[in-house]
């Protein structure tokens, strides 16, 4: 059977995840008592002749949920500007891709887990592909933050929800004094109550659902019970709705799952109104800074923006035969299909959306100005679990042990397959064991901040030109990539991705079509080069291998 026929993929996708950060992930980075993270895991599904599937492997993983401010960015490349788990996990692919080229390159007898090599022509560098039946299975724990954590819901519905999580566990707390602590399967039906009580919610708050829940949340309306989904659609164009006017429609909702992403300046900003109509839905955000304003854009966005570019950025690009895209997303706590859909598909897939937060969807047109030129990602496919991942913030909250004052992690975890494993600290974006005295130090540079990541690339192209020089009876035929291969190693970070044509070509076409008002790095923050102690290091490398 295909993964996309089988119902309980997304918790097999999520319970590997799961699995392997518990048991394969070393205890260093990882949340202790009270404290709380995000989880993030690219995972890769092969399937097989007999059209059944295996889950392969995790190629990457990343944790933590915090950024820096924009006084804090460098213009070395030297620091993680972006330490949330999904930002994580993808440069950790990236730096998984560097190391499998690499290997292709240096070793015939290599066999990659994920990729082909292919011949290149006279003027182009090596072609790299996916194999063939290989697809790329991301997990996140819960909603990203932005547009995609944007839905309404009923009030009213979790204030029950609260009252009976009150009620369960104060009887919980009685029959304690009465067991014994260590009784396991009590232990056992209070996570699987937690688990029904955070579906119900996640049933009321899913747009798909809105039918069954007009017939349970309606009796405080003055309206008929013949309502249905046409009538909701007719809601759509009441944006500007108050109190008052929960009783004049068929609004089933009275408030709004809210984001502390901020709007990025030209987009229409926030309403801030009461209920429903406090954000705007289907606009670009940055991540929410404490103190320091930031300018990394929410993660809604950026993978939103993998749907056109693909998870292997503009270095990368140089290299890959076409964009590689994600084939599913799967999501924990918070799921709400419609605001998914809408952030990471839906409002690409025209050049206007709908700002009524009680719809959660994108306005299409079938006009021709408004058709996406670019290649979207619109076959990717969404996934919820209700398995929750043991340091979420929402387990920890309803946990009264903690009292409700669980904190976030300070630290992320980077991993990408075979065993690279590396803990930063989420406000510096410097290694663990960073301080004042060794913040400069070479030695504690994150393995997948730019300039790592660009000592990586560099490392390829030097790779490539010394097995081309060395391959004398080739020297005319590849004298154009050779070529080529010079004016990247005499460029800038800045330059180097932007050499990169056919990813901005595209970059342009979304920019131009949606995502105009996305804010970029000044060039200055790129423009750094590798040291020259560095390329040494790097040829001397070569050199052994």
């Amino acid at each position: 059977m295909s993964w996309k026929l089988d119902k309980q993929f997304s918790d097999k996708i999520c319970n590997f995840s799961h699995d392997f950060f518990n048991k394969k992930l070393i205890k260093k980075g990882k949340p202790i008592s009270g404290e709380w993270t995000v989880l993030a895991t690219l995972v890769l599904v092969v399937e097989n002749s007999s059209s059944s599937y295996e889950i392969k492997q995790v190629l990457s993983l990343g944790t933590g949920n915090r950024c820096l401010g924009k006084s804090s960015l460098s213009n070395q490349g030297d620091v993680l500007n972006d330490s949330h788990a999904e930002i994580i996990c993808k440069r950790s692919f990236q730096k998984f891709c560097y190391n499998e080229i690499l290997n292709l390159l240096q070793s015939k007898d290599y066999n990659s887990i994920l990729f082909n090599i292919e011949n290149s022509n006279n003027n182009s560098l090596p072609i790299i592909s996916i194999k063939k039946g290989h697809s790329l299975h991301f997990y996140v724990n819960q909603t990203p933050c932005g547009d995609c954590s944007i839905f309404p819901f009923k009030k009213e519905t979790q204030e029950k929800e609260e009252i009976k999580k009150d009620q369960n566990k104060s009887d919980e707390k009685k029959e304690k004094e009465k067991e014994d602590r260590d009784n396991e399967s009590k232990d056992e039906d209070e996570d699987e109550e937690s688990k029904r009580k955070l579906k119900k919610v996640k049933e009321n708050n899913n747009n798909n659902n809105n039918n069954n829940n007009n017939n349970n949340n309606n009796n405080n309306n003055n309206n008929n019970n013949n309502n249905n989904n046409n009538n909701n659609n007719n809601n759509n164009n009441n944006n500007n709705n108050n109190n008052n006017n929960k009783n004049k429609n068929n609004n089933q909702y009275d408030d709004i799952q809210r984001t502390g992403a901020k709007t990025v300046f030209g987009e229409p900003e926030d309403k801030k109104l009461m209920g429903v109509d406090y954000h705007q839905i289907g606009v670009l955000r940055v991540k929410p800074g404490r103190g320091d304003p930031t300018v990394s854009m929410s993660c809604s966005d950026k993978i939103a923006r993998w749907n056109v570019l693909g998870i292997q950025g503009s270095l990368l690009s140089h290299f890959f035969k076409e964009q590689i895209f994600l084939s599913s997303i799967t999501i924990g706590d918070l799921f709400n299909h419609s605001s998914i859909y809408r952030g990471l598909i839906g409002r690409l897939l025209s050049t206007t959306t709908t700002t009524n937060t009680t719809t959660t969807a994108t306005t299409e047109t079938s006009s021709p100005n408004t058709i996406p030129n670019f290649k979207l990602n619109s076959n990717l496919e969404i996934f919820s679990t209700n398995i929750q991942f043991q340091c979420s913030k929402l387990l920890l909250e309803l946990d009264d042990q903690q009292n409700n004052k669980s904190t976030s992690s300070g630290l992320a975890i980077s991993f990408c397959f075979p065993n690279q494993h590396e803990v930063t600290i989420a406000i510096n974006g410097k290694k663990m064991g960073t301080n004042q005295k060794n913040f400069s130090a070479i030695s504690q540079r994150s393995s997948i901040c730019k300039f790592n990541l660009f000592k990586l690339f560099h490392q390829l192209l030097l790779v490539i030109k010394n097995k081309n020089s060395n391959d004398g009876s080739k020297e005319n035929e590849k004298n154009d990539q050779i070529i080529l291969i010079d004016s990247l190693l005499k460029s800038n970070y800045y330059e180097c991705k932007h050499l990169s044509k056919k990813y901005y070509q595209e970059y342009e076409k979304l920019k131009e079509f949606r995502f105009k008002n996305w804010l970029t790095n000044s060039p200055d923050l790129e423009k750094f080069v590798l040291d020259n102690q560095t390329i040494e290091n790097i040829t001397n490398q070569i050199k052994k291998n």
